[in-house]
């Protein structure tokens, strides 16, 4: 044993022992006897340490006489005293039955006398008698249980607040179970015979709307509870109910309810009926639930290729920023959990609830919990899916994308099975671009999928806030020439350490967020840009003012053949389906094409065609689609930068009802005219698409955590020759903005990680 025990204490009898058996609850007086020998008597004098934080231990302690100061040495000093015990009250319950390392230093307040059951005496004791030790790790293991139980039902809000007697009524009622993933806890028509609090895992409650073919479901995750309609109306379920993973719960049962609701009946109400309320009113509402926590990532190897090790620990280092994060895998389970092989236990086995109870342990220790499973579909590998809220595939990039038997094996979906499931692609630092992601994907249903070079810390950064629904989104609004002051906007951003882990864009902004999405750095994305801006080729306007040409070939020349797929960050843009009179989403297929449609002025630049379908300027119906980036599930906060409000027009001269082509002709041929200049078709076809962006953008911008709007009114919207002057304006403001913005600098901060 590495933990350094006090000396013991002269010995009495056994006979004479003071053991606290009710500690343990019922114990037959006949094993009593055999477990007396295993115990000993610890004295402890005032301010003797007993365990020491970090250390391994197999002990419980239970106090005599005396108190305990538990202590939590990670904490300031002022703040690091976590509880006290007292005579009947134990320490060390945990790694009795894991052998795991103290997670707190217990030093005695005064002096003290205690007795101690060390692992390997219970064993070797019992060893005749295994039943026994039985009573004795059951006995610990449900006041473990309770102990958890305790720990995150304070956390729950239904509970916040409640008088100590109540809080203990509803306590001692309560039930703990285990749901397997999939595995259905209730369908409609089931009697209502419990309600359920979950304690980790997670369920989803599937309910039938009006209409038949787009069923309402909403996920339940820890803390909170299900089943309470039930057991107040009386009436038979009206959803079914499964677990998407392996799911601990509180169950409480009808006849625990109806004493409850005797005893305590405005409370009761209160606190169970609320849930249900904010559930009923998402769903009359048609709500989309809102994006559930994911606190466990299961990691799977495409094949034996795959740097697993290497890239579990670097994901494990970046998810450490955003919180305490655990990583397991099958030899770490066995040495934590001091059993060899318990990361292999049948589901039958007499360990596995257990262990299932260990794993939950350290869920509840940590914000996220990695787990790395097997090269092979293995039962570490099948416990690893099952535990999991998100299942990582990750890849080598050049190797075969086809399925592999993990897939095809653990990852084909039953009815209850919907596991989240994204990609990984690997690559190594001399790569330039991804390509055949489209070959990877077709086989599989995922939600995203992500390119990660090895070397990259920003890259695993990056991952680690998209996998927590923690990443950050930037939208590009549309703005004829003015947009080009996000390239400035993006520099600043850049340069001040405000990750952009997804974008997306109208128009203007989509050809830069595409440039971005490329992995190009400024100056790079300056030279391009200013060797595609040409000349705008007019021809007779039966179609648009210009033929096209040039436009197409400035974006041939920007994006070539670059896939969406196959783009460093996240990247979507927006166009206007004439056919159909509906917005149009781009998040897959070429880039170039994706560009042009989101771009297509109407009567400036000609139509895209699209499979039957007319694409126009994405501006026409959103010019600013920070809703479509909000729906993300995998964004949290986002950053809106808006180029696209019209100027006041006080520099306008006043002009007629009719105007003469050749008349505005001849005055811009003639040096002495002084007439005024009437606005050109161009200007008037940009300045109609403004009135739909203010429109959108007075909506939509609610929806960012950060606004930006840099101050380029003045600026024509076909003033394509200012960029240097628009992209400096653009950096000068957001640097400014990230720096001295007020509210806005201190939130900038708390993105920089």
């Amino acid at each position: 044993m590495s933990e350094t025990e006090p000396t013991p204490a002269a010995q009495p009898e056994r006979s004479e022992l003071s053991i606290p058996w009710h500690f343990f609850g019922p114990i037959p007086d006949q094993y009593k006897q055999v477990l007396a020998p295993a115990f000993t008597l610890i004295q402890l004098a005032p301010n003797e340490r007993l365990i020491q934080q970090g250390e391994w231990g197999d002990t419980l302690y239970i106090v005599l006489e005396g108190q305990l100061r538990v202590i939590d040495e990670e904490l300031d000093e002022a703040e690091n005293i976590l509880t006290f015990k007292g005579p009947g009250e134990g320490v060390g319950e945990i790694s009795l039955l894991t052998r795991e390392r103290r997670t707190a230093s217990v030093d005695a307040v005064a002096a003290s006398r205690l007795v101690s059951l060390a692992r390997e005496n219970l064993d070797t004791v019992a060893a005749a008698t295994p039943e026994a030790s039985q009573l004795i790790y059951q006995a610990i293991h449900r006041r473990v249980q309770q102990s958890r139980l305790n720990h995150i039902l304070i956390k729950a809000n239904i509970f916040k607040e409640l008088d100590k007697p109540i809080w203990q009524d509803i306590q001692a009622e309560l039930e703990l179970i285990t749901v397997a993933s999939g595995e259905t806890l209730m369908d409609v028509g089931d009697p209502s015979d419990a309600l359920f609090i979950v304690m980790g895992g997670c369920l989803r409650v599937v309910s039938q709307t009006t209409d038949k073919d787009k069923p309402y479901h909403v996920d339940i995750y820890r803390g909170q509870t299900v089943g309470e309609i039930g057991l107040i109306t009386g009436e038979k379920r009206t959803a079914r109910v499964f677990a998407l993973r392996d799911t601990l719960l509180a169950k409480l049962s009808q006849e625990a309810f109806k004493r409850l609701l005797q005893k305590h009946p405005e409370v009761i109400l209160s606190r169970f009926a609320g849930p249900i309320i904010d559930r009923l009113r998402a769903q009359v509402a048609g709500q989309t639930p809102g994006k559930g926590a994911v606190t466990t990532i299961c990691v799977i190897p495409s094949d034996s290729s795959v740097p697993l090790a290497h890239f579990t620990t670097r994901l494990t280092q970046a998810l450490s920023q955003l919180g305490s994060t655990g990583h397991l895998n099958s030899e770490r389970c066995d040495q934590l959990s001091g059993t060899p092989g318990i990361a292999y236990l049948a589901d039958d086995d007499l360990k596995n609830s257990r262990f299932v109870f260990w794993l939950n342990e350290q869920e509840a220790a940590h914000d996220y919990v990695i787990y790395e499973a097997d090269y092979q579909p293995t039962v570490w590998t099948r416990r690893c899916v099952r535990q999991a809220d998100l299942v990582l595939i990750v890849a080598n990039a050049n190797g075969s994308p086809a399925l592999t038997p993990i897939e095809t094996t653990l990852l084909a979906h039953t009815e209850n099975q919907q596991s989240i499931q994204c990609l990984v692609l690997l690559h190594g630092e001399e790569s330039d671009l991804p390509q055949n992601t489209i070959a990877w994907l077709a086989p599989r249903s995922l939600r995203h999928h992500y390119h990660v070079r090895l070397s990259r810390l920003a890259d695993f950064r990056r991952l680690a806030r998209l996998l927590t629904r923690q990443g950050v989104g930037l939208v590009l609004s549309g703005g004829g020439a003015r947009a080009m002051a996000h390239i400035g906007v993006i520099r600043a951003l850049v340069e001040k350490g405000i990750p952009i882990d997804a974008i997306g864009g109208t128009s203007g902004g989509a050809l830069f967020a595409g440039l971005y999405a490329m992995g190009l750095d400024y100056e790079t994305m300056m030279t391009k840009t200013a060797k595609a801006i040409g000349r705008i080729d007019y021809t007779l306007p039966l179609h648009a003012l210009t033929t096209g040409e040039n436009f197409t070939q400035a974006l041939r020349y920007l994006f070539g053949a670059v896939q969406i797929e196959d783009l460093w960050t996240t990247y979507f843009c927006v166009s206007a389906n004439l056919t159909q009179a509906a917005l149009m989403k781009h998040e897959s297929g070429s880039l170039f094409h994706a560009a042009r449609a989101s771009t297509a002025i109407p009567g400036i630049l000609p139509p895209v065609f699209q499979e039957g379908h007319i694409l126009a300027d994405g501006g026409l119906i959103n010019n600013f689609p920070t809703d479509l980036m909000k729906a993300r599930p995998d964004i949290g906060p986002i950053i809106a930068v808006d180029v696209s409000r019209a100027d006041p027009g006080n520099n306008l001269k006043p002009f007629g009802y009719t105007i003469s082509g050749w008349q505005s002709l001849w005055q811009r041929l003639n040096p002495w005219s002084n007439n005024p200049e009437f606005p050109s078709i161009g200007e008037v076809m940009m300045r109609s698409l403004s009135i739909t962006n203010a429109q959108t953008a007075s909506v939509t911008k609610h929806l960012v955590d950060f606004y930006l709007e840099p101050p380029v009114q003045s600026f024509g919207l076909l003033d394509f020759d200012q960029l240097g002057r628009l992209a400096d304006i653009g950096y000068q403001y957001a640097l400014e903005t990230v720096n001295h913005g007020q509210d806005a600098a201190r939130g900038f901060r708390e993105l920089v990680r």
